[in-house]
């Protein structure tokens, strides 16, 4: 039996998050990015993922002794885990009420170890104090003021102190028993992030760039213009305090709070529009979480000497994906206007080019030698794959081109836009337009051309499937059934029905791609699933179906690598990139990454194991599904023209209930 392994997450949340990134007990970086938890091997280049979560995880802290990690996720019913970051495995799992629609901040106690706090994403900021080993809430209260929370920490020497901070606000809380009991510093600044000094000091990161120096309850000093922008993190070590900021600088100061020196990673990296999110430090070196999803090593003994550990796409949304002809390597393109060549065996980053649109179609030509990219203004940007290097660029339409797709001799390309039409452009004459295709007025998908070249189909948003005769570019319906594809990224069509479960929506499923080698179908869809199905045609649904969680948002793109032995998946709103291995199950039984549709979900023993299984998104919770009843109700008495009758005068009463959940 096949089944996928994740072998390489690229990426890291820099976007919405801060404080995020820690190194445990064996020195090895953790952080998250989509719904997995990572945890870095730098020396050895070896990576491990957990993969307790269902959703977007928000926020992540690690204890005092290095080995466990907290991390907190969104959703209608968000849930926070504790897991061991040594071995992966979860120790517990809080379920936090009046959280809202998410966990934004944990902190542990780095004075008690069985204490820890979370924030939710409540209209009123509830602050909670657990006691995680006993799995019990110890003390809840709505934040003293209903502005977002940005940070919240447990004081260093006094275990019943914390602090959160936020929309202008600071607040000091004291835990006596359940209680907890706040008491305000009066500081009209937005404040992104906290950590405490020595003599009871408190060091606040502001919005306008200042450090604050807080002593108890009162402001006892201001550090101006610390950076240029907003000051989002802070951090200690023996001898010094570390702070990063929007500039993509980070400051070094003494004990005292005197600047020592700066490092402007903008200028060392090359990335002019670096934002510094999160830093921590180990031994000599400083770990720098970025707003880009990079991760950056610097040298305390060397300024100079700096690594990107860690890859991966900016803030947007990821659509764009292609593989290689003939090596392991793929291509991504997204929102941050990046197109990025990756390896998938050696999982680094190979190229980066920024152009100066969204990208949201790539595709690589018959022999791996240029790169097209189709962009959000409508043009195609054509590079060269060993540097991307500018070839060309042309434009013939106005709105995005969500589509390519190059015909197997290498002769054709089909560039499909959001206006429905479909250009068929000839490569030899510089991409020249011969003909245009209809596809009606919703937007363009995907498109496959037969492996003789004369035949163009497609897919729009709309569901619709359209075939086109080439040259002619007519669009024909009596298409013979055993017409042979040189791609099946298509996913409507008779070869592929199979892969839509029953009362699915058009927009369900994002993409599909088929091994032919080993007749293998793999999907990516809009509920954070990567499906492998095994057998092709997969004219009819299948038993068995697995199913592989690890990506929070929609799944956008899914292709096979050239030789059918690694997938690779990406995210769209978490714009995480994902490396599959296809290995055999021996076993035959599905693993823990992947779940056989119908029936693990009802062999799962395990409590800890039924907590992983994958919690597929519900597009209506228990208040929209109340509105919508209540919608209803108004609706039948409309058409009825009757009033609601007079209740009668008995009615029932709730005795006993059986059973329990």
């Amino acid at each position: 039996m096949l089944e996928l392994k994740l072998e390489w997450v690229f990426g890291y949340r820099g976007h919405q998050c801060r404080n995020n990134l820690f190194v445990n007990k064996n020195g090895e970086l953790v952080y998250f990015v989509a719904g997995l938890g990572v945890v870095l091997d730098v020396e050895k280049r070896a990576q491990k993922t957990y993969d307790g979560h269902s959703d977007d995880i928000l926020c992540l802290s690690v204890d005092k002794s290095g080995t466990l990690a907290a991390t907190g996720q969104i959703g209608d019913d968000p849930f926070l885990c504790v897991w061991d970051t040594l071995c992966m495995q979860t120790i517990s799992i809080l379920k936090p009420f009046k959280h809202g629609i998410g966990i934004s901040i944990v902190a542990f106690s780095m004075n008690d170890d069985h204490l820890l706090v979370t924030v939710g994403l409540d209209d009123k900021a509830t602050v909670s104090i657990w006691d995680w080993k006993k799995a019990k809430l110890v003390a809840q209260s709505a934040a003293e003021s209903t502005e977002k929370v940005f940070d919240a920490r447990f004081h260093h020497t006094w275990p019943q102190i914390l602090v959160t901070c936020g929309l202008r606000h600071v607040c000091i809380w004291k835990l006596c028993g359940n209680v907890l009991s706040p008491s305000r510093i009066v500081l009209e600044q937005t404040v992104m992030c906290l950590a405490f000094g020595d003599d009871a000091v408190t060091l606040i990161g502001a919005l306008n760039g200042s450090v604050y120096l807080c002593h108890k309850r009162e402001c006892v000093g201001e550090v101006e213009n610390a950076h240029i922008g907003g000051v989002f993190c802070v951090c200690q070590t023996k001898e010094t305090y570390i702070t990063g900021g929007r500039d993509g600088s980070i400051g070094i100061w003494d004990s005292k709070f005197k600047r020592l020196s700066s490092i402007d990673l903008r200028h060392k990296t090359g990335i002019s529009d670096l934002w510094i999110r999160s830093i921590c430090v180990y031994n000599d070196n400083l770990f720098v979480g970025s707003h880009n999803s990079d991760i950056i090593m610097v040298s305390l003994r060397d300024r100079d000497n700096i690594q990107i550990l860690v890859d991966g796409h900016g803030q947007g949304e990821l659509w764009a994906l292609a593989v290689h002809p003939k090596r392991d390597v793929f291509a991504t393109g997204g929102d941050d206007q990046t197109v990025r060549m990756w390896s998938a065996g050696d999982h680094t980053l190979l190229h980066t080019a920024k152009l100066d649109q969204w990208i949201r179609s790539v595709v690589f030509n018959h022999d791996g030698s240029m790169l097209v990219c189709g962009l959000a203004d409508g043009s195609v940007a054509v590079l060269k794959s060993k540097d991307l290097t500018s070839i060309l660029t042309f434009k013939n339409r106005k709105r995005p081109i969500h589509e390519l797709q190059l015909s197997s001799n290498g002769e054709m390309l089909a560039v499909g836009c959001n206006d429905g039409s479909i250009d068929i452009c000839s490569v030899s004459q510089r991409f020249r337009v011969v003909g245009t295709c209809d596809g009606g007025k919703d937007h363009v998908t995907h498109c496959d051309w037969s492996a003789d070249g004369k035949l163009l189909r497609a897919n729009t948003g709309a569901g619709k499937q359209f075939f086109f005769k080439v040259p002619g570019f007519k669009n024909v319906s009596d298409i013979d059934p055993k017409t042979v594809w040189a791609t099946e990224t298509c996913v409507m069509g008779a070869n592929v029905a199979g892969i839509w479960p029953k009362y699915s929506k058009t927009e369900d499923i994002n993409a599909v791609d088929v091994n032919k080698g080993r007749k293998l179908v793999a999907t990516g869809d809009d509920f954070g699933m990567v499906k492998l199905f095994n057998g092709f045609p997969l004219t009819d649904s299948p038993k068995k179906v697995l199913k592989y969680k690890g990506h929070s948002a929609h799944v956008t793109n899914v292709r096979w690598l050239a030789d059918g032995s690694k997938l690779i998946s990406i995210g769209g709103a978490d714009h995480a990139v994902f490396v599959w291995r296809l290995e055999e199950n021996n076993d035959n039984v599905a693993s823990e990454g992947g779940l056989s549709s119908g029936e693990a979900e009802g062999e799962v023993d395990s409590d800890v194991e039924r907590e992983k299984l994958p919690i597929e998104r519900r597009s209506v919770t228990k208040d929209k599904a109340t509105a919508m009843m209540r919608q209803l109700i108004r609706s039948e008495l409309k058409q009825e023209g009757k009033r609601r009758a007079v209740p009668p005068s008995s009615s029932l009463k709730l005795l006993h209930v059986f059973g329990y959940g």
